[in-house]
């Protein structure tokens, strides 16, 4: 007798067979599904870290303005020069920085 599995939409000689193939498939699938979930949760878990260091990132810029808004406000002005590799040109928006060059 010949055993149709719906599952693999295969033919198996034996009962035992389709169970087993059909389990087979049963254990691949929770694996897969435990590995995605796996997946989703430290994806979200990344995602939150860099969300924590963008929002670090955005408190530091405010107090660095803050600083300089009071500085330019008790001496009237403020220089700094800044290196053209470091990074704070891609964190600065341009109006800010001609903000605190033309200050008269």
């Amino acid at each position: 007798m010949k055993y149709f599995s719906e599952k693999l939409n295969k033919v198996f000689e034996s009962e035992q067979e389709c169970v087993e193939a059909e389990n087979k498939l049963e254990i691949e699938e929770k694996e897969k599904a435990e590995k995605e979930k796996q997946l989703t949760e430290t994806r979200k878990e990344r995602a939150r870290e860099i969300e924590e260091q963008y929002k670090k990132i955005m408190d530091d810029r405010k107090e660095y303005q803050r600083m300089i808004n009071d500085f330019v406000q008790d001496y009237g002005g403020f220089h700094c020069t800044f290196k053209s590799n470091e990074p704070i040109f891609s964190d600065m928006d341009f109006f800010d920085l001609l903000k605190y060059a033309f200050t008269w």
